[in-house]
């Protein structure tokens, strides 16, 4: 693909990501002030189970210092948890906290509904063209994990 046609595909991305997180999710700063991050980090340790600061940094694509910011906030508030890997004490991993993972499963009903909520108001026609819309762009998204996977295996 031409580098115009990628610019054009990157420039639409930068648009949409925004939109979606201010009209989509516009709801999700609630009363203890998260934003996108940090449910993000919360979701990845929901899902994949404790893992170390920098595999958790890799995942959700922060530097260090930015996953460090994420991460503070969340155990100072007792959603996580940081202990030292029982085999390399300079090794620091993560996992929600129960009250983390009480905090996600509540999240994530309250989330999927105001969803619904503000997708009922489309026609039923384009609800369908979305959905399949969307998953080609998984299908697409899940291609470029893996190519970025192969990439960091090869020598």
């Amino acid at each position: 693909m031409d580098d115009k046609k990628l610019g054009d595909i990157v420039d639409r991305l930068q648009v949409f990501l925004p939109f979606f997180y201010r009209k989509v999710l516009a709801w999700h700063k609630n009363s203890e002030g998260y934003n996108p991050g940090h449910y993000m980090v919360m979701g990845i340790l929901m899902h994949k189970g404790p893992m170390s600061m920098s595999e958790l940094g890799r995942k959700i694509c922060a530097s260090k210092p930015g996953t460090t910011f994420l991460t503070d906030r969340l155990i100072e508030d007792g959603k996580l948890e940081r202990t030292y890997d029982s085999s390399d004490r300079r090794i620091i991993n993560v996992s929600l906290t129960e009250k983390g993972k009480a905090f996600m499963r509540t999240h994530r009903i309250e989330e999927k509904e105001e969803m619904k909520k503000n997708f009922s108001k489309i026609s039923d026609e384009d609800l369908e063209e979305l959905c399949a819309s969307l998953n080609k762009i998984r299908e697409i998204f899940m291609k470029v994990c893996e190519e970025d996977k192969n990439a960091k295996q090869e020598p």
